[in-house]
Parts: C-alpha cells; structure tokens; sequence
C-alpha cells in the first residue's frame, strides 16, 4: 500500500471489541494499534502533519466546537489520544482505507449502544454464541463482567490508576490461576492481547 501498512485484515466484530468509545469520542491510540502500530503513524506523529493540522483547525471553526472536543488525551486505564468522530474517520483513513469504512460503522454502532445498553449486552451474546458458549457460561460471563467493572470502580476511587489497575489483577490471578497475566496467557497459547477471562472454563469464571 501507498502509506507502507501492511493490508489491513480485522473484522467488524473484533474491531468493536479493541476500539475505545467515550462520550462520543473514538480512541487514536487504539485505531493506531489495530492498524499494525506503526512507529511513523502515532497519532502524535500524525497531528504535526500540516493536513492534520488544517483538519483539525477545520473541524474546530466548522463545527463551531472548543479544541478540547476535537481531541484530547486521557490518562490512565483505557488512556491514549481520543478524538472527534470526524478526526478519527480522517485518522482511520491516514492509516488505512479499509479501517476508516470499518471504524465509520463501529462509531455509529457504539453510539446506539450508548442510548440502549441492551444493544451492547445482546452483541456480546451472540459473539460468545459464535465462539461455542453455552448458556450457562455466557451468563456468568456476563455476571463476571459487571463485578470487573464494579471492582475497577472501586479501584479508581481509591487512586489506582495505570498499571495499578494490572498489579491487582494480577494479585487475584497468581493464587486462582497459578501466576501473572502474562504467563496464564503463555501457558494457555493465548495471544498478548487475549482477555484471560473470556478464555475461562465456567468454573474458572
């Protein structure tokens, strides 16, 4: 390809799964590690471009919206440079045609899962169907991910953040499942970037 990325190959689905959405706002960090990670394309790197630079001035006058909701960073669990769904789309096309059509769809999907939680709920079903999950373990699964969310709450609130968030995970993980993160994936064949816990047997769960 013309930007020296290789073909982009990632589906719909697992784009959803991998792509950070808050309040509106898409994550160019997360865009940038499912398009391969190249050095050269960071989006800070891609911000000091002069097309970056107008677009972004662009999207500020035209839309008549403050810099801070054009792009902004977050520090932290889920941190990285976050960005207007007009600068993502441009970002997603920088990168990769294919991901900014993709990216345009996951956008809007993520921004109907935020007005009806159910939309979310029902994806994550039918994701674990396709996998092979029975009823029984989805439930669980679903279960298991309210009281993570509950537990990173409780986490925040007590000033954990960054790598604390890893460091207590890994404290549940060592004595439940005989070591780190990082080696319950190796001794599982799980890539880096697999979620241990959706790779659980029910009792696990």
């Amino acid at each position: 390809m013309e930007n020296g990325i290789k073909p982009f190959n990632i589906d719909k689905e697992n784009l959803l799964r991998r792509i950070n959405v808050e309040k509106g706002m898409i994550s160019l960090t997360d865009l940038w590690k499912a398009a391969g990670s190249n050095p050269q394309q960071t989006p800070a790197k891609w911000q000091e471009t002069e097309s970056a630079k107008g677009f972004l001035l662009a999207v500020s006058r035209l839309l008549n919206i403050a810099k801070n909701d054009v792009l902004k960073s977050k520090q932290g669990k889920g941190g990285g440079t976050y960005a207007h769904k007009q600068v993502a789309l441009e970002y997603a096309q920088y990168l990769d045609p294919q991901l900014g059509v993709l990216v345009n769809e996951v956008f809007f999907q993520r921004i109907e899962e935020e007005k009806n939680p159910d939309l979310a709920v029902n994806r994550a079903i039918k994701t674990y169907k396709k996998q092979g999950r029975s009823d029984k373990w989805i439930m669980e699964r679903l279960e298991g991910k309210g009281i993570r969310n509950l537990f990173t709450s409780t986490l925040a609130e007590h000033g954990v953040n960054g790598e604390g968030y890893r460091d207590c995970t890994n404290a549940i993980y060592n004595p439940l499942l005989g070591g780190k993160a990082e080696m319950v994936r190796k001794e599982r064949n799980l890539p880096k970037s697999a979620n241990i816990r959706d790779n659980l047997s029910f009792i696990e769960l």
